[in-house]
């Protein structure tokens, strides 16, 4: 909580805690909320004859006014349909993506996890059929795009899936508002990386040059480093945005 991407974290966890909220109240709904499927009217009376024993009457009641209301009987019937016309389906339920993968993974011979590749090929298909031709065409092109060579597993799932839609990388999940992006990563910028390297290099000449550090800089050096790239490649993401105004 001390740290200073606090805020971003905060509205991460809110967001993962309203999608289980929502997923918890619709599977409630749908286990007591229950048309007669012979005239698709709702029996109120009977299903207040079923409330469950943990719930007093009086919140019962409640629930029963809500999911009753005229507004939320049509919104109910809107979301039904948008439902019916999405072109792309998933079985990952209420699951992250890295929960997902980790279930994947213990349960494999070789403990590693899969790609993102597989995991779309898991959730996606029935049997080892694709249910939808929109699926498959999207798991086709992310095997041709593998087959390149020329492309990470970010990049070939932003690719293939295509699309935006705010705080969420489509195939992956929800994402921290400010990192929400469907675009394939980019390299650092040339400009970026010199200037990076230019103040690595002035470091380590202040290590050199003082008494106190250089015998131990003598050993840091023989021990494998070597200069300004040696330490470049760990802290290449560190100061992308600093560009030359701080050297």
């Amino acid at each position: 909580m001390d740290s200073s991407r606090w805020t971003k974290i905060y509205e991460g966890i809110n967001m993962h805690l309203q999608k289980a909220y929502n997923t918890n109240k619709a599977s409630f709904k749908a286990k007591h909320w229950k048309a007669d499927p012979t005239t698709g009217t709702y029996d109120v009376e009977a299903i207040r004859r079923a409330r469950p024993e943990e719930i007093t009457a009086a919140e019962w009641d409640k629930y029963i006014k809500f999911w009753n209301d005229p507004k939320n009987l049509a919104r109910a019937a809107q979301n039904r349909l948008n439902r019916q016309k999405s072109v792309v389906t998933s079985r990952q339920g209420s699951r992250s993506l890295a929960r997902l993968r980790d279930e994947m993974r213990q349960a494999s011979d070789t403990q590693e996890y899969p790609s993102l590749i597989d995991t779309f090929w898991r959730t996606h298909t029935v049997d080892g059929v694709f249910p939808k031709d929109e699926d498959r065409r999207i798991y086709e092109e992310m095997k041709r795009l593998e087959a390149t060579g020329e492309y990470t597993e970010d990049e070939i799932n932003a690719l293939a899936r295509g699309g935006k839609l705010r705080g969420h990388i489509p195939g992956v999940g929800r994402v921290l508002p400010s990192r929400a992006t469907s675009r394939p990563s980019m390299p650092a910028p040339d400009k970026s990386l010199k200037s990076m390297h230019r103040k690595v290099d002035f470091m380590m000449s202040l290590f050199r040059s003082d008494s106190k550090y250089s015998d131990m800089f003598k050993e840091f050096e023989s021990g494998g480093a070597s200069g300004s790239g040696g330490c470049g490649d760990d802290e290449e993401s560190g100061d992308d945005e600093d560009g030359d105004g701080d050297d």
